[in-house]
C-alpha cells in the first residue's frame, strides 16, 4: 500500500527582519511541536521510505526533529523545488519518486500543503504548523495527479492525542 503524508513545517520565528524567508528557523514553540509531532509519528509505528524536504531553514529544522525521534533511520531528501511550489510543483516532484518508495512523506508549506490536503481529502482541512495528514495512494507514483484519495491520518499539535 502506497501512502503519502503531507506535513506543514513547524512554527518559524519572526525575531530578525534581516532574514529573509528562506532563512527564517524555528521558534522555540516550533521547536517543541516539531518535537511533539516527530514523537507521535515514531509512537504510531509510521515510518516513511523517504521523506522529501523544502530547503527552507524551517523545514530542515522540522525534519531534524524528526530524524532525532527516529533516532537517524529516517532517509531524508532537500529538494529545493518544493520551496515556495505550486501544486504543481509538488506533483511533479511525487512523479518522479521511485516505484521502491511505498511510504512518501513531504515537509512543505502552506498554502500549497493546506490545498493538496483539501483536493486529496475531499474537504477542508486546517493544516496548522507541524500537522500532518496521510493518504492511500492507489497507484504509481508516476502516475500521481490530484484526485480523492482515502485519507488515513490526521494529526496537529494542539489535538487531543
Amino acid at each position: 500500500m502506497r501512502t503519502l503524508t503531507l506535513m506543514r513545517h513547524a512554527k518559524s520565528s519572526w525575531d530578525d527582519p534581516a532574514l529573509g524567508d528562506h532563512e527564517r528557523p524555528l521558534n522555540p514553540r516550533g521547536r517543541k511541536a516539531a518535537k511533539t509531532m516527530a514523537q507521535r509519528l515514531y509512537t504510531e509505528h509510521y515510518t516513511p521510505d523517504l521523506v522529501l524536504v523544502s530547503s527552507a531553514l524551517r523545514t530542515q529544522q522540522t525534519a531534524a526533529a524528526l530524524q532525532k525521534a527516529y533516532d537517524g533511520r529516517l532517509v531524508l531528501q532537500t529538494e529545493p523545488l518544493l520551496y515556495e511550489a505550486s501544486s504543481g510543483t509538488y506533483a511533479e516532484v511525487i512523479r518522479r519518486v521511485d516505484a521502491a518508495v511505498e511510504s512518501l512523506m513531504i515537509i512543505g508549506h502552506n498554502p500549497t500543503i493546506e490545498w493538496m490536503a483539501e483536493a486529496m481529502g475531499g474537504r477542508v482541512y486546517h493544516m496548522p504548523t507541524a500537522s500532518y495528514i496521510r493518504f492511500r495512494i492507489p497507484g504509481s507514483w508516476a502516475e500521481f495527479r490530484f484526485e480523492r484519495f482515502e485519507t488515513l491520518a490526521y494529526d496537529y499539535p494542539k489535538s487531543d492525542k
